[in-house]
């Protein structure tokens, strides 16, 4: 075995295999060997050791070889890519185990199949077209396809592929190429994740009532909702890259980051036919990818400024209103206080409005103290949702009282919750005197009118007193006769006085002494003088309907028109009958209070009802006319009804009648019905009487 004389590994086995030779050799040597044998023979020990070191360096060599085989194998095997070697037809030659898991089949198995078996015809197509730019261009080329698995399974995977140039047929042509197969099951994944969170982005962005405008650090647009090209008329490709004061030249400026912030402001919006619109913009900062954005909220605010200015001119307008007309407005909040009075309430009360501020109790304390009670009670009903309409006194610091008719509403709110009360007031005490006057008035008038029938019946009177007298004076007048023209001369008079009693209590005002009354008590009452007065034939029925109702009225007069109205019953049923009294709590409505001329709210009725022969149309249309009767001569005066009518109406109530021919008579008293702390009335007597 010869050496190379320049190879310096050589020479280190030389020296060494020498060291080791002299350092073995342990006889002299023979004193009959010629030196040239010694030479020769130290010469063949030094190859043979250097031959056993030679063998040792390529055993070592050989080892560390098919270590890193081992490794370059273990490496290529388990790579996280599929590794694939084909040969032109796209036959498999050497696969990796990683792409025999994602073909699904052992690797032993694949040498010599084609990859194309594990795709579809489309994909098939393809593969071939990019095994040709493979072996055409000599360059790497990617593509993406579906690989099927024998288990029926897909996946999706990347290839790329790129020529040997190492292995070549004799015309010098590539003859294999190298392919890796990259699992993107989760990159597409993820890719149908971002394009559906993008979709859903953008659909909550398009269907957002607000307009959404993004910028850049600089303003510059990259990207609007369809509600920004609604309200700016913009399509978004149109604006894209634009600055944003296209839109918004106003807040934007040149430094549109300054509207950073949770609150919005106001401004100008510039739509593209140029036409101006006010906007709130609220502008949020965020960052993608370390680039600074910003994000602009618009809202267009059109209607609410057009919704302001009506309000403002509405306001205006009921200023106007209230601080030149004579009635008074006023908004009272739930704590009683009064929010707003119009200007009126100092020309009707003669106070600073000033006195109620703050002060739930102050309008209370300026109200007549007879009258405070049923007041309050009637501003706690509002308070709870009802409508009101009450007519009351107040003290003025002169000292003066003057009349006022409130009506008070409650607001509701969207959950039904009174937010607070509004009301208006006049001042009716003008009005009240006038009423008076003229009722007084009319009651004069009636009686000059009718003077002559007075004069008629009293003269009537007179000639019979004076008959009858006559008719005692005669001579020769037996004493029983005497006696009995003397009794109806006396009865005539009374009879007389009778009539003068009922013109002079027509003639003049009432005193009438109002005061919290039980109606039902004052019925059960009455019913005790009606009994006699109907005599035995008339049956008296009373229906008490209303146990807790209280009325305003003098029990005196109330009395007398019951009395009455029974004894018209009475006349109208001669050859005897029914008569019925009945009470009954009711709300009139704003129409039926508007019919009789009283106030809305709670009332309560008295009806008296008979069987009798009732009346025909024209005479129920003259029966509360003053000295109108149907009775025979010397048994009615005509103002029974009458007196009924006035007083009815003089204690704020108001009376009406239903009659026909034959099917008697029903009078109606209604009252308004008050709330008032009375003891109990003893148990109404109802049934017959």
């Amino acid at each position: 075995m010869g050496h190379n004389p320049g190879d310096g590994s050589s020479k280190h086995l030389r020296r060494e295999a020498e060291s080791r030779v002299t350092r073995t050799r342990d006889e002299p040597a023979s004193s009959a060997a010629a030196p040239e044998d010694d030479r020769l023979l130290h010469e063949l020990r030094v190859h043979q050791i250097e031959l056993e070191m030679q063998n040792d360096e390529l055993r070592r060599t050989q080892q560390e070889l098919e270590e890193s085989r081992d490794r370059y194998w273990a490496l290529y095997d388990y790579a996280p890519v599929g590794y694939l070697t084909l040969d032109r037809a796209g036959r498999i030659l050497e696969a990796n185990l990683t792409a025999a898991q994602l073909l699904g089949i052992e690797a032993g198995v694949l040498p010599g199949m084609a990859l194309t078996g594990f795709m579809s015809r489309g994909d098939a197509d393809a593969f071939h077209l990019h095994q040709k730019a493979v072996f055409s261009a000599e360059t790497k080329q990617g593509w993406d396809c579906w690989l099927r698995r024998p288990d029926g399974a897909t996946l999706p995977v990347h290839v790329d592929s790129i020529a040997e140039l190492e292995s070549k047929d004799p015309t010098g042509r590539p003859t294999r190429c190298r392919t890796v197969l990259v699992d993107v099951t989760d990159l597409r994944r993820a890719q149908d994740d971002a394009r559906t969170h993008e979709s859903r982005t953008r659909t909550l962005l398009d269907t957002a009532a607000d307009a959404i405008v993004s910028t850049d650090a600089a303003g510059n647009i990259e990207s609007m909702n369809a509600a920004a090209e609604r309200l700016f008329g913009y399509k978004e490709g149109e604006i894209r890259g634009g600055h944003v004061r296209v839109l918004m030249p106003a807040p934007s400026g040149d430094d549109p980051g300054g509207l950073i912030g949770p609150s919005s402001r106001e401004a100008l919006g510039v739509k593209k036919d140029g036409t101006i619109c006010p906007i709130e913009v609220s502008v949020g900062e965020w960052w993608d990818h370390g680039a600074r954005k910003l994000t602009a909220i618009i809202r267009d605010i059109s209607a609410r400024k057009q919704a302001e200015r009506q309000l403002q001119e509405s306001e205006a307008r009921f200023r106007q209103i209230a601080e030149h007309i004579d009635d008074l407005f006023y908004v009272r909040e739930p704590s009683g206080v009064a929010s707003y009075v119009s200007p009126a309430f100092e020309r009707i009360w003669g106070r600073p409005a000033a006195e109620l501020a703050g002060n739930p109790s102050a309008w209370l304390d300026t109200i007549h103290p007879d009258d405070r009670e049923r007041v309050a009670e009637a501003w706690e009903r509002m308070r709870t949702g009802s409508a009101i309409s009450e007519a009351y006194r107040i003290c003025r610091p002169d000292g003066t009282i003057r009349w006022v008719s409130s009506r008070g509403f409650p607001v509701e709110g969207l959950n039904g919750k009174v937010l607070r009360n509004v009301g208006v007031v006049r001042d009716i005490t003008n009005e009240r005197k006038l009423e008076e006057d003229l009722r007084q008035s009319q009651k004069m008038e009636a009686v000059g009118t009718l003077a002559s029938g007075v004069a008629h019946n009293l003269r009537n009177v007179l000639q019979a007193v004076l008959a009858f007298i006559h008719i005692a004076r005669r001579k020769g007048v037996g004493t029983e006769r005497a006696g009995d023209a003397l009794e109806r001369a006396v009865a005539t008079a009374k009879r007389g006085a009778t009539l003068t009693d009922q013109l002079l209590a027509f003639s003049r005002k009432w005193d009438v002494n109002v005061k919290p009354v039980r109606v039902d008590g004052a019925v059960h009452d009455a019913g005790q003088l009606i009994k006699p007065l109907i005599g035995e034939q008339v049956v008296l029925e009373i229906v008490p309907g209303a146990p807790d109702a209280v009325i305003m009225a003098d029990p005196v007069q109330l009395e007398h028109i019951l009395l009455n109205l029974a004894a018209n019953a009475r006349d109208a049923m001669p050859n005897g009958g029914t008569l019925t009294i009945a009470t009954e709590a009711i709300v009139l409505d704003e129409q039926a209070a508007r019919t009789h001329a009283v106030a809305t709210g709670p009332h309560v009725t008295i009806v008296v009802r008979d069987t009798g022969s009732g009346m025909d149309p024209a005479t129920m249309a003259r029966i509360f006319e003053p000295f109108f009767t149907t009775k025979d001569v010397g048994k009615g005066t005509g103002l029974g009804l009458a007196t009924v009518f006035a007083l009815t109406r003089q204690m704020g109530g108001c009376i009406e009648v239903d009659s026909a021919l034959g099917q008697g008579s029903s009078f109606t008293l209604c009252f308004p019905s008050v709330h008032a702390s009375l003891t109990p009335d003893p148990p109404p007597a109802g049934g017959s009487g």
